[in-house]
């Protein structure tokens, strides 16, 4: 599977960079794409589904991914603002306090949405399937994060 995922990957970064002037941001779509085919293969094999499990599930993750890719993209854009504040030789109080409220609503909101999702989880999926979806779910993502960074020859990432 890491073969294919890295394959993939590799190949879809020539041909996107090379078919479209302004290829990154349909290289992002397109290896974000690649991403959610594998992640849905891992969870297909770990889980064990059958096709019409796997449908739904895939159904459930697309319309979440859509939720959740906003709230990440901002998560990921307030810790920058945090660091380069704490990087400031003087770092304001007040605007690193405004910083870790607008964090903290911005983590509150992730929480609320993955629960939502694992709601939803658990109207598709057997109470085995939702145990190993429990136990397998953050190795999967933390495999899948790996395989990329690899592919794409980035540093590892710092946990």
């Amino acid at each position: 599977m890491k073969a294919l995922v890295l394959a993939t990957l590799l190949l879809t970064v020539g041909g996107v960079a090379h078919a479209q002037p302004n290829g990154v941001d349909a290289l992002r779509g397109q290896v974000r794409d690649q991403i959610k085919k594998a992640r849905l293969a891992k969870f297909m094999s770990v889980l064990q589904l059958d096709p019409g499990a796997a449908q739904k599930l895939a159904a459930i993750l697309e319309r979440f991914d859509h939720k959740l890719h906003p709230l990440h993209q901002k998560q990921q854009e307030l810790t920058g603002r945090l660091r380069a504040e704490l990087a400031a030789t003087q770092p304001a109080a007040a605007q690193l306090t405004a910083l870790l409220d607008e964090l903290m609503v911005t983590r509150e909101a992730l929480r609320g949405v993955e629960n939502d999702r694992i709601r939803e989880f658990r109207q598709v999926l057997t109470p085995v399937q939702q145990a190993r979806l429990v136990l397998e779910k953050g190795r999967i993502q933390r495999e899948l994060k790996k395989e990329v960074r690899e592919a794409l020859a980035l540093e590892p990432d710092e946990e």
